[in-house]
């Protein structure tokens, strides 16, 4: 896999916007004048090309019939209401139903001319504008609803009485442009920070400033300068290689917007600086990376297993010619096509083995290994691990936590996010009260019932892969300080079977847990654990200690934590004690791995000398 420079987020920074916010001024003048529609995302040539994909390519035929079916179902209903989380002061809910109606009913109208889904769209539009207000303290609410009217505005140009033209204008001046410049002044945290918050702000307050350029073009202009030199910030967390350590689903959703962000900055003033951000061009091989053979996220922090890649792999792969992100995001839009699958399909097919991706990577910064058998098999083997940050946006304290699937199941699984609404669910250290998020609801080895530092970071130390064999090793020596020196190593053997060892130096007497969670049923003998999930099994053997022996529970939380129905925690239990700790645990598809056994008895020192 190719590599970008070995930036950390402070030269990124600087790679990409030294010059400051004057740099970006010079060359942020939209023009007042500008004509012609859409200008926001899509243009003439996009729609001719996905009507020619339309008639001509039969899966991009089936998914404009199924929204097609959407839009005309959503004739009959009435506009969004407005509506805020039961346990939350937030209306996300209500903005991106608004988005999401408004995004396909405009598309619609742009692809088919059918003046029902403009109208739909407007009267969508019409009711959000009698709402008092953006919910601009929780700005991703004002920031979807901003992009929701930009769309508006521009997608549905020619279907807009003058009347209901100044209306939207008003609307995104008063409800968004105004707000986001009072946010830029304030220097609200998400202005400075890197998380998915910056990008979903500024895309959607660009393409809002966008919109209304040529209406009040002083005030458009200042925000789009301030929210680029904002931008900056989040586009420096995809240094060196394009991960993101807020997770897969967070990825998802802060590249979506830098795709809406650039795609709309490009369109009105040329190619951006920004797209130029050390790590970007890359992004796409963390999600196939991230994606096992099940088509299933490594799920770590508070993403989901669902895999919700979206359009902006399309965009990613016209924009730098980079095919295998069309080709890898095509099964999953499938599953939920939107408006924009159609508006910016790549047809182009190049898996990633035809494009020399290499089946095994390792993320810098995230410090995540993703370690596969093979690709284009969904029975292939592939375990990921990861150390990273226990600070990280949304992390967990799970440094060394991995999942692994064999034979088309997921044996061991994260658990995942909570509910958010939870007292002091982003608050340390009430978050790490929460089981999802403290190290009893991780894959590791640990001193039991201890949670890690919650400031701690973990280097993959050795990463290499050589022909079948592929192996990553963490340096968890801060995730217990003053407690234990620890390294862990996972390593796929012959594109087949798995082991996991921990080598730990216990400085103070403590009993200790290995722990796996799993929706598997588990049949234990032992030091022999079989795990059989629908028709896959694998075998889980402890080759160390010796004299170790599996146990399993069934974990089991109470309200007002989510359920864990179906999850089991398959354990290893060591006695207090102090000194030398060697787990070493094997898994294969088969109940005898030879090969296997011979490398896992190494030790962690050798992997890296082989």
């Amino acid at each position: 896999m190719s590599r970008a420079p070995r930036y950390g987020r402070r030269d990124a920074l600087a790679a990409i916007g030294g010059l400051g916010l004057a740099s970006f001024a010079c060359c942020t003048r939209v023009s007042a004048a500008e004509t012609g529609h859409p200008t926001l995302l899509v243009t003439q040539a996009d729609i001719a090309a996905a009507r020619r994909a339309i008639a001509t390519d039969a899966l991009v035929a089936k998914w404009y019939r199924a929204l097609r079916r959407q839009g005309d179902a959503l004739l009959g209903q009435p506009p969004t209401s407005l509506e805020f989380e039961a346990k939350r002061p937030t209306m996300l809910v209500t903005s991106r139903r608004v988005l999401d109606r408004v995004r396909l009913l405009g598309g619609l109208y742009l692809l088919s001319g059918d003046r029902r889904y403009a109208a739909r769209a407007k009267a969508e539009l019409a009711a959000a504008d009698r709402f008092p207000n953006w919910n601009p303290s929780h700005f991703l609410d004002t920031a979807e609803m901003a992009h929701a009217f930009a769309l508006g505005l521009d997608w549905l140009a020619d279907a807009l009485s003058k009347e209901e033209r100044a209306r939207l204008v008003a609307a995104i001046v008063e409800q968004g442009i105004e707000p986001g410049l009072d946010a830029h002044a304030q220097r609200a945290g998400w202005t400075q920070g890197g998380s998915n918050w910056n990008l979903v702000c500024n895309g959607g307050l660009i393409l809002a400033a966008l919109a209304v350029a040529r209406d009040v073009p002083a005030r458009a202009n200042e925000l789009i300068d301030r929210c680029l030199a904002s931008a900056q910030h989040a586009m420096a967390s995809y240094a060196p290689d394009g991960a993101w350590d807020e997770g897969p689903s967070y990825w998802a959703y802060a590249t979506q917007y830098a795709s809406f962000l650039l795609g709309g900055i490009e369109r009105a003033l040329g190619p951006s600086a920004l797209a130029r951000s050390p790590g970007f061009a890359d992004t796409g091989l963390f999600g196939v990376h991230m994606t096992g053979p099940t088509g299933r996220f490594f799920n770590f922090g508070d993403a989901w297993e669902e895999n919700e890649s979206g359009p902006e792999l399309f965009w990613l792969s016209r924009r730098f010619d980079r095919p295998i992100y069309a080709t890898y995001y095509r099964p999953f839009a499938g599953a939920h096509p939107g408006i924009l699958d159609v508006l910016w399909y790549d047809p182009r097919v190049q898996s990633a083995r035809d494009a020399g991706t290499p089946t095994c990577a390792c993320f810098r910064h995230v410090e995540v290994a993703s370690l596969r058998g093979a690709w284009d098999d969904s029975r292939a083997a592939w375990i990921a691990i990861k150390g990273g940050d226990n600070m990280a946006s949304h992390g967990d304290l799970d440094l060394g936590t991995f999942v692994l699937e064999s034979g088309g199941a997921r044996f061991a699984i994260d658990l995942g996010s909570d509910d958010y609404a939870l007292p002091g669910y982003f608050e340390a250290p009430k978050r790490y009260s929460y089981y999802r998020k403290a190290s009893r609801g991780q894959n590791l080895c640990m001193p039991t019932g201890l949670n890690q530092d919650s400031g701690a970071k973990a280097k993959v130390v050795s990463f290499a892969a050589d022909g079948e064999d592929a192996h990553a090793i963490l340096d968890l020596d801060d995730a217990w300080p003053g407690t234990a020196r620890a390294r862990r190593g996972a390593a796929l053997i012959g594109s087949r079977d798995f082991a996991m060892v921990d080598e730990i130096d216990r400085l103070r007497p403590l009993r200790w847990t290995w722990q796996m969670h799993t929706k598997a049923r588990v049949t234990i003998d032992g030091a022999h654990a079989l795990l059989r999930q629908d028709s896959a099994v694998l075998h889980l053997r402890i080759v160390e200690p010796t004299q170790a022996r599996f146990s399993v529970e069934e974990v089991r939380l109470a309200p007002p934590e989510m359920s864990a129905k179906g999850v089991r925690r398959l354990a290893i239990h060591f006695r207090e004690a102090a000194g030398a700790l060697r787990v070493a645990v094997l898994g294969s598809p088969l109940e005898q791995a030879e090969q296997a056994l011979a490398r896992i008895r190494a030790p962690l020192a050798a992997w890296s000398r082989r």
